[in-house]
């Protein structure tokens, strides 16, 4: 029982650890298009 409780508790680490960087990327990428909207702006 307790070795399941474990597994239980390292899955969802796992699974919040892959939802963070996913979260993080996204953000990244949304942050960098605005950039290059901003850069295109001013070149325009």
């Amino acid at each position: 029982m307790g070795v399941s409780e474990k597994a239980r508790r390292f899955l969802a680490q796992i699974i919040t650890n892959v939802v963070l960087k996913f979260n993080r990327e996204d953000r990244e990428d949304r942050e960098d298009a605005r950039r290059n909207r901003l850069m295109s702006s001013y070149l325009i």
